[in-house]
């Protein structure tokens, strides 16, 4: 009797299309998140220092990192943190100032 013959094994590889996120990309987009609802001066100007610098790395090796739509919505979402936080402190200091007036 004669064994049937096995099939080759195959290495799971991953998915084509599929790299690894360029270095800051995620974080930016954490700190983001995390600005709209505490620290947001300071998280906010982090997540546009990460997210721009991810982004450069992005554009400097094509094909060799991905999460460029991450690094943009850090980038927007630290925009977003940083003018909100300041109108809302600005308003703050306003309110303190008109009622000890």
């Amino acid at each position: 009797m004669t064994e049937a013959p096995q099939p080759p094994t195959v290495q799971p590889q991953q998915p084509a299309g599929s790299l690894p996120n360029a270095p800051g990309a995620v974080a930016s987009m954490v700190c983001g998140i995390i600005g709209i609802f505490c620290v947001g001066l300071v998280l906010g100007i982090i997540a546009l220092v990460m997210g721009i610098g991810a982004k450069k790395k992005i554009q400097q090796n094509p094909g060799m990192y991905g999460g460029n739509g991450m690094a943009t919505a850090g980038v927007v979402l630290g925009i977003i943190d940083v003018v909100g936080w300041a109108i809302l402190i600005a308003w703050v200091i306003g309110m303190a100032v008109a009622a000890a007036a």
